[in-house]
């Protein structure tokens, strides 16, 4: 299977009133040349619950893009040998970890450096102009060759941390740490 991990800002828009169409179309011929899935890791779908995510991708389905299987949990942070990795990155590297016979290309205006770093495979965006063609680098999509320290150091970090796993035990976990804050400051 291939995967994008697809951002929207910056990658086929600038705002959500302003789109790059030849952007999208291009995003549209990789989709269907190669039969790709995409992953959402836009900063939009951190929002708690479905709703965010659902109007995402509606939005996603009328300007042409149907195949959204997923988003990507944006509630893993943590430092990976010195470097201080995004919650977008951890996010992607927990698919990739789950996913291992996958192909898989990132898509992001963003984070090209710890993708850099991490030897993650990805297309970087210009903000104001979006996915171009100069952008695309043969063969677009390369298969999960996820590092083994980087695998392992995913598994250590969070299965003592199962909470972390799923979005709405996080927010009851925080939820009781906020009122436990208040209830010991009165």
């Amino acid at each position: 299977m291939n995967i994008i991990f697809l951002d929207l800002d910056g990658v086929i828009q600038y705002s959500i009133n302003e789109l790059y169409p030849e952007s999208i179309k291009l995003l549209k011929d990789i989709i269907n040349e190669y039969d790709a899935k995409i992953v959402l890791i836009t900063s939009n779908v951190r929002l708690p619950g479905k709703r965010q995510y659902n109007g995402i991708v509606r939005y996603l389905e009328l300007i042409g893009i149907t195949n959204v299987i997923g988003k990507i949990n944006y509630y893993l942070e943590g430092d990976f040998l010195g470097l201080r990795v995004s919650a977008r990155t951890w996010g992607i590297i927990d698919v990739l970890a789950r996913n291992k016979d996958i192909n898989y290309v990132i898509i992001d205006d963003e984070y090209h450096n710890q993708y850099k770093r991490l030897g993650l495979n990805y297309i970087r965006t210009n903000t104001y102009i979006g996915l171009t063609k100069k952008d695309i680098v043969e063969p677009i999509f390369k298969k999960n060759n996820i590092r083994e320290e980087l695998l392992n150091y995913h598994e250590q970090s969070f299965e003592d941390k199962p909470y972390l796993r799923n979005t709405n035990n996080l927010i009851k976990v925080l939820r009781k740490v906020y009122e436990k804050r208040i209830n010991d400051e009165l």
